[in-house]
């Protein structure tokens, strides 16, 4: 009868600890899409107003509509992703991409990402000569690594004050492809530093720039990354700003297939 009425317990358990899991999705769900929503709805009205008399101003509302669709379309990949459990983060299907298509990668992501808003991105340069000195490859999957980029993209764009700054590394050092994305952002601070990729955790100034944010990006970024037996580092830069360093290990696979 007590073993019997164990499992009945450690069963409810389980249906208690699913009904919080399922709630606290909800709430994560109707907080980081009632904002956008919200101000889409605004700005949408704003233009239609203007949109007889005021061509400039009307110009920018949409351009401010077409950053909030793009946010709120961020934003529900990230909940559906979080939605599938950490299985759905680390179960990754790899495919041999060379450093060049991986950076190609990179570069497309930037481009759907800042086309539509002013900033300034600093390119590496002398690419082509790197990428003709090695015929190793990196297994990723494709759609994954582009979630990485595109987290890690939107959190060097928009935790900036002023215009927005990107400088693009690439390096091969110790068998390892080498990305760093610089930006001139509000940077971090070292108590910061240690909880970056936990849950829900959020800086204090990241907090009041963009109030709307629920500190899931770089959780998921984070698991991805480990997936691809890759790593991904977050440091401060000198005199401001945040580098994002991202590193994917590369495979002679040519050698290994013979």
């Amino acid at each position: 009868m007590q073993e019997r009425t164990a499992q009945l317990q450690h069963v409810v358990n389980q249906l208690y600890d699913a009904e919080l899991r399922q709630k606290g999705f909800i709430a994560e769900v109707s907080h980081e899409l009632r904002t956008p929503t919200t101000i889409i709805m605004g700005e949408a009205e704003l233009a239609l107003r203007l949109q007889k008399t005021k061509q400039g101003e009307a110009a920018t509302s949409f351009e401010r509509i077409l950053e909030c669709c793009q946010t709120l379309k961020s934003r529900i990949d990230d909940l559906i992703m979080l939605s599938k459990g950490q299985h759905a983060l680390v179960s990754v299907k790899l495919d041999p991409v060379s450093p060049k298509g991986v950076y190609e990668l990179l570069l497309q992501q930037i481009e759907s990402q800042t086309s539509h808003r002013s900033g300034h991105i600093n390119y590496p340069d002398k690419r082509q000569s790197l990428f003709e000195s090695t015929s190793m490859q990196c297994l990723i999957d494709v759609d994954k690594l582009t979630l990485v980029f595109r987290i890690l993209i939107e959190n060097a764009w928009q935790y900036q004050e002023g215009t927005p700054y990107l400088d693009i590394e690439i390096a091969l050092e110790n068998q390892q492809l080498m990305l760093r994305l610089k930006d001139q952002g509000i940077g971090l601070t070292t108590q910061e530093q240690a909880s970056l990729f936990q849950r829900h955790h959020r800086g204090q100034r990241a907090s009041e720039l963009r109030p709307e944010g629920l500190g899931i990006g770089l959780c998921i970024a984070k698991s991805i990354m480990d997936a691809h037996d890759g790593l991904l580092r977050l440091v401060t830069n000198h005199p401001q700003g945040v580098t994002a360093e991202i590193s994917l290990p590369l495979f002679d696979l040519g050698r290994d297939s013979s």
